[in-house]
């Protein structure tokens, strides 16, 4: 298939999908194919091109892990060291995050960290004010245990990269990793003042009632770009996939050999339920046909991010999209690729009948808190059960106690979760959904199970 082909799927599911504009880049058998569709902002917007800059999102954190660990392997960080002896500011105790948290945590999402943390006020401004904000955090599990993604613990691994490089985290991503690429920077977040900075695609949401889409503002923060304030192209993300299959010899020397399995073997504890099949140290592991593909996912204001790679069958597929729908079109990318005989890994919300026999589910009922968020399970009008975070979800469980949530407002996948019991107590005290684990509160109170 070439790149006509591509140009024309990508239109058909962008149209389908209300995706103002869209992005594909795929290497197969040694041959790179690009495609392109809509525009960078809706009914005004110029054309979407090849240079044309998206949000990447969490597939920033594959970007942040690769410069990581480019300084492990120098020598200048220890990936089990706790981070107390970088910034002692976070304390050494055996109570204190620094005391326990390591480099090697933070990549793998075990560090027991919160999802979000909005320090608020000046800290919003600077990573290094946003960390030290973080001291008095607890913990949901201790380091190494289980898994529950964390912006947070992202941010923390960027701090850490300006530390031991002595420059800001976007001075470095961009002179160890973009540059070497061969990739302009640009970031939704920079703090430096650089005038002619390229700019990036407006993000999209769809209009429940009127099916139009709407443009979103963008609410970066300086203090979360080492965990999701990257920016470019489908391109851009083709390249640093060869970089990684080794496809490209003058990439090679990016990341070595030891750290690139690093990135992709699987972590002890990484399995983030409702998210992909395992993780390493910054990247997803996503199960295919026969084996195992790895890649990032990404969301941000309004935008998608997927980008997946297959070292041994030498496969890069790269989709950057200017829409919340654009979950809907790389949906749409994978079922029409797998169609046609190449299979790329990603994870598929589990299929629950909704004619099997029926599930007490009373004992979920309740909330459950990871850090500041809170999500709400409770008994809907129909009898079943919702989940009420900002918007309210439609809970459907099985005999397992796993659910799928999905909201009637937005045309977005369902989500992917379950229940867990305490093996000691029974008692149903932690719920994961997209990979994030909350454990259930009393009162205004977490509870610490762990």
């Amino acid at each position: 298939m070439d790149s006509p082909y591509y140009t024309w799927l990508l239109a058909e599911l962008a149209e389908k999908h209300h995706v103002p504009g869209a992005q594909l880049a795929l290497y197969v058998d040694g041959t790179p194919s690009y495609a392109e569709t809509g525009l960078e902002r809706a009914d005004n917007g110029p054309p979407v091109s090849r240079h044309s800059s998206f949000a990447f999102g969490s597939v920033t954190k594959a970007f942040t892990a690769t410069v990581a660990l480019q300084l492990v392997r120098d020598g200048d960080i220890d990936l089990d060291t706790p981070i107390a002896a970088y910034i002692p500011e976070l304390g050494g105790g055996p109570d204190d995050i620094g005391g326990v948290v390591t480099l090697r945590t933070l990549l793998s999402h075990t560090s027991g960290l919160q999802a979000e943390f909005d320090p608020g006020g000046a800290a919003v401004g600077s990573v290094r004010r946003y960390v030290h904000a973080c001291r008095d955090l607890r913990l949901l599990f201790p380091p190494g245990a289980a898994f529950s993604y964390s912006n947070a613990g992202f941010v923390l691994a960027g701090h850490l990269i300006e530390l031991m490089a002595g420059a800001g985290w976007w001075d470095t991503v961009e002179s160890l990793l973009l540059l070497p690429l061969g990739i302009e920077p640009a970031f939704t977040a920079d703090p430096r003042v650089r005038p002619g900075g390229r700019p990036t695609a407006t993000g999209h949401t769809l209009h429940p009632v009127r099916q139009r889409v709407v443009p979103i503002d963008s609410l970066a923060q300086v203090c979360d770009a080492p965990a999701g304030g990257l920016a470019g192209s489908a391109a851009d993300l083709l390249k640093f996939g060869l970089a990684q299959i080794g496809a490209v010899p003058e990439l090679t020397g990016v990341l070595d050999a030891a750290g690139m399995s690093m990135m992709r073997d699987q972590v002890p504890g990484a399995y983030p339920y409702g998210l992909a099949a395992g993780w390493g140290l910054g990247l997803s592991r996503f199960q295919g046909r026969g084996e195992m593909w790895f890649g990032h996912d990404g969301t941000a204001d309004g935008s998608t991010c997927h980008l997946r790679f297959q070292p041994e069958r030498r496969v890069v597929l790269a989709v950057t999209t200017n829409a919340t729908t654009g979950l809907r079109l790389w949906d749409g990318v994978l079922r029409n690729l797998r169609e046609a005989g190449l299979d790329i890994g990603s994870y598929s919300a589990p299929v629950i009948p909704a004619a099997g026999p029926p599930v007490d589910t009373s004992a979920c009922v309740g909330d459950y808190c990871n850090g500041d968020m809170r999500y709400t399970v409770r008994c809907g009008a129909d009898g079943g059960l919702q989940l009420v975070d900002d918007v309210t979800l439609s809970l459907r469980v099985g005999a397992d106690l796993v659910f799928t949530a999905t909201s009637p407002a937005t045309d977005e996948p369902p989500s992917a979760g379950r229940f867990v019991r305490d093996p000691a107590t029974g008692r149903i005290d932690l719920m994961e959904i997209n990979g994030r684990a909350a454990r259930r509160c009393a009162g205004n109170v977490e509870v610490q199970g762990v």
